[in-house]
């Protein structure tokens, strides 16, 4: 089964002209024609594909009718296909609202990028002080780590900004168990997309969701340390609220944000475990522009 965050990378990053077929459940037919967005003309039915080896890409619900346009890009075809087209993939509803937010972020950074007044790239970290809350984390503190990764300042006006961010994160937390001091080491890669409103003297405010994809997972117990990656799902969403603020002259600027997590990080159903966390960090924005 090809997952819907590999389908939306696939969509994003080809052409439409190079999709060679997209199979379909609609009437009998099972090819996709470049020229339109139904069944092409005069198609031989096909039985519907449901073996193991051969399974449906994409399960299109209306019927086959030529569409009146052609989307001139592979993203627009996407949002297309899914608004206008009750597309389902075969997946969980957690996943698709995860793969659903992630294509609406590249989709709004796309739009948002052409109408920018400008638009600055840096460089960011600091320090993080992450915990788990949850049905059974009466006991466990905040655990230290760090944050390091690259930011973009997309200014719409002189009030309004977009900040997305890729930022490699050490979260988790430390609790005690048997007498013996335990560190769950929980690194995550998070996207975040914060909105922000910028103050003259150089303070903003800020708030937005957050894709966090978990890199590794770790229980150490002393010097002995335990893959546990399997005991925790692969995505997380988080709200952001914070502020920053920067020196408009040096481009030099600092920020403090708190992260929410939203969704149950625990493979384990018998009990919801959620990120907390605080974040400091100082940044440094490239031909900033006061």
């Amino acid at each position: 089964m090809i997952s819907p965050m590999a389908m939306y990378s696939l969509v994003i990053s080809t052409s439409v002209w190079d999709m060679a077929e997209f199979r379909t459940r609609s009437k009998g037919c099972d090819t996709f024609s470049p020229n339109s967005l139904g069944c092409a003309d005069q198609l031989t039915p096909r039985a519907p594909l449901s073996t193991p080896d051969a399974p449906s890409v994409i399960y299109v619900t209306n019927s086959c009718a030529r569409a009146t346009t052609l989307p001139v890009n592979a993203v627009s075809f996407a949002f297309t296909l899914m608004i206008h087209h009750n597309v389902m993939v075969d997946s969980t509803p957690n996943e698709n609202m995860k793969s659903l937010l992630f294509l609406l972020i590249a989709l709004l950074l796309v739009t948002v990028s052409t109408q920018a007044q400008h638009v600055n790239v840096g460089l960011k970290g600091g320090l993080n002080a992450y915990t788990i809350k949850g049905d059974n984390s009466g006991n466990f503190d905040p655990k230290l780590s760090f944050n390091v990764g690259l930011l973009g300042h997309i200014h719409m006006d002189n009030q309004f900004a977009l900040q997305p961010e890729v930022v490699f994160s050490g979260q988790g937390t430390q609790y005690k168990s048997g007498g013996s001091d335990v560190k769950l080491n929980l690194n995550y890669v998070n996207i975040p997309l914060l909105f922000q409103y910028m103050f003259d003297n150089g303070f903003r405010l800020e708030a937005g969701p957050q894709l966090g994809i978990l890199a590794s997972a770790k229980s150490e117990i002393g010097s002995n340390s335990t893959d546990v990656k399997n005991n925790y799902k692969s995505t997380d969403i988080g709200l952001v609220v914070g502020m920053s603020y920067v020196k408009p002259s040096t481009g030099f600027g600092y920020d403090l944000r708190y992260v929410h997590g939203l969704t149950d990080i625990s493979e384990n159903n018998a009990s919801n475990s959620f990120n907390r966390g605080l974040q400091f960090g100082i940044f440094y924005l490239f031909q900033h522009k006061s």
